[in-house]
């Protein structure tokens, strides 16, 4: 079994040995049979736990978007949402603890550690952070719904929950929601 850092992922771009452009038989050589996958309107899915890879509907079907976008505590089954592990890999996730909230003020202190150049700007009113990889962070400016113990749901995506609406006031205190790396199907 091998261990895919998230840090590495952060540096190069590549989950372990899978980067944008494999198909979807290289991908699963590598990592295994998905936990899911789907066919989309626009290509294909696998899932690896929380972890998706999106390829392009053209054949050979390369991959273009392999992101994690369930990273804010707002559901009780936050560890299973954000860990995974097969027999082929398991995940390091480095700061990323389940039942936490990531700041920017602590992804920045986890990059400038690990000497990971960034550069943040404004996303639709959000900060997205840059790294010279090619792989982004988001953040979000509200503070997320915690679910109470005993709810076995998850707030922060039911709006009947959602209570805080509350902006945040400093970008450090944003909270890291999507870790991704992008590149158009179409080239």
């Amino acid at each position: 079994m091998k261990t895919i850092k998230i840090l590495d992922f952060l540096k190069t771009g590549h989950l372990g040995d899978v980067h944008l452009g494999m198909t979807i038989p290289e991908v699963i050589a590598v990592l295994g049979q998905p936990t899911e996958q789907y066919q989309l309107r626009n290509g294909f899915l696998l899932a690896y736990g929380g972890w998706e890879i999106h390829f392009a509907q053209e054949s050979p079907h390369k991959a273009f978007l392999i992101h994690h976008d369930e990273l804010v505590y707002d559901c009780t089954n936050h560890d299973e949402v954000i860990r995974f592990e097969n027999e082929h890999f398991a995940l390091d996730l480095g700061i990323i603890k389940p039942f936490t909230q990531v700041r920017v003020k602590e992804v920045k202190q986890w990059l400038d550690a690990a000497q990971i150049t960034y550069h943040i700007e404004p996303k639709e009113g959000q900060p997205l952070m840059k790294l010279n990889s090619g792989v982004y962070l988001d953040f979000l400016d509200v503070e997320p719904v915690v679910p109470e113990v005993g709810v076995h749901a998850c707030p922060g995506k039911n709006l009947e929950l959602q209570q805080n609406t509350e902006k945040i006031a400093m970008i450090d205190d944003f909270v890291l929601y999507t870790i991704g790396i992008f590149r158009s199907p179409r080239g």
